[in-house]
C-alpha cells in the first residue's frame, strides 16, 4: 500500500505505545526516491514470519522529499497505531490494521514536524522551531510545549522516565516525563545530534561529528565513546541488546557495546 496523506516532505514515523506499553510493530526498510510521485508518500508491504522490535520508541528522518517503504507484521488485537509527521506541519495517526489515516493533529502550520517519539499515553513531536510538542493519545490534546530553546530538533529518545531531545545546535535536554521539567542539558558533541536512543536504561547519542557517545545515569559521557570513521550517524536503533547505526555514506552498522 502507499500512503499518501501529507502534503509535504515526511520526516517522521513512530509506533505509538499503549499505556499497557505494547506497541505496533513496523521494521524499517530502504527509503527510495520516487521522481514519478507528486506528492510525499508512505509504502507499506504485508510480510509473515518479521521478528518484532523491542518495545522502545523507533523514528527515522529524512531531510530529501522520499517515499519509505515499511515492511510490518501482521496487526496485533487492541488498535494498533503508527504515526508520521511532516514538513507541513500535520502529525497523522493511522491505524495499523487497515492501514487508514484516522486522525490528523496540526501543531503549528509554520513549523515543520522533525522528529516523533512515543511513551506510554504521550506522543512527543520535535519540531524546526526548537520546540517538542506532548500530546496525551487518549484525547489527542496538546497538553505541553517544551521550549528547548535550542535549534531544530532532530532526534528525540525516551530513557526510563525521561524525555530526552538533541538539536542541530550540539544540545541534548533531559526532560522529566512526570513533570516535564528539564533535569540536564549535555553538550559534549562537536556536530548536530541527529540520533538519540536507549540501551539497558542508558541514553546514547550520534552526530554528525562521527561519534557516538553512551551516557552514565547521571547523564555525564562514559569513557568509552566511540568514533565512526567516515560517516556523520543519521540514525540508531537498538535490537537484541547491539546498537544498529546509519550513516549518511548509507553503511549500516552494528555495535557491541558491552
Amino acid at each position: 500500500a502507499v500512503l499518501a496523506d501529507h502534503a509535504s516532505v515526511v520526516n517522521a514515523l513512530v509506533s505509538l505505545i499503549s499505556s499497557n506499553g505494547s506497541s505496533s510493530s513496523l521494521v524499517v526498510g530502504s527509503h527510495q526516491t520516487s521522481q514519478s510521485l507528486g506528492e510525499s508518500s508512505l509504502r507499506t508491504t504485508s510480510t509473515n514470519n518479521q521478528p518484532p522490535l523491542p518495545n522502545t520508541s523507533q523514528v527515522l528522518q529524512y531531510r530529501s522529499q522520499n517515499q519509505f517503504n515499511l515492511r510490518r507484521n501482521p496487526p496485533s488485537p487492541g488498535g494498533l497505531k503508527f504515526a508520521s509527521g511532516s514538513d507541513d506541519g500535520s502529525i497523522k495517526i493511522w491505524s495499523a490494521s487497515d492501514l487508514r489515516c484516522q486522525l490528523t493533529l496540526h501543531s503549528d502550520a509554520n513549523v515543520g514536524v522533525l522528529v516523533l517519539a512515543s511513551l506510554s499515553g504521550y506522543l512527543a513531536a520535535g519540531s524546526d522551531d526548537g520546540s517538542v510538542r506532548i500530546f496525551d493519545t487518549r484525547t489527542w490534546t496538546l497538553v505541553k510545549t517544551l521550549d528547548v530553546q535550542a535549534d531544530e530538533i532532530w532526534a528525540l529518545t525516551v530513557v526510563g522516565e525521561h524525555l530526552v531531545s538533541g538539536s542541530v545546535d550540539r544540545s541534548i535536554q533531559v526532560f522529566d516525563t512526570r513533570d516535564w521539567s528539564c533535569v540536564a542539558t549535555c553538550r559534549h558533541h562537536y556536530g548536530p545530534v541527529y540520533a538519540l536512543t536507549s540501551l539497558q536504561n542508558h541514553l546514547i547519542s550520534g552526530s554528525s561529528d562521527e561519534t557516538i557517545i553512551p551516557y552514565t545515569l547521571d547523564w555525564e559521557p562514559e569513557s568509552n565513546e566511540v568514533g565512526v570513521n567516515g560517516s556523520a550517524v543519521w540514525c540508531f536503533t537498538v535490537h537484541n541488546d547491539r546498537l544498529v547505526t546509519g550513516g549518511v555514506n548509507g553503511q549500516i552498522r552494528i555495535w557491541d557495546l558491552s
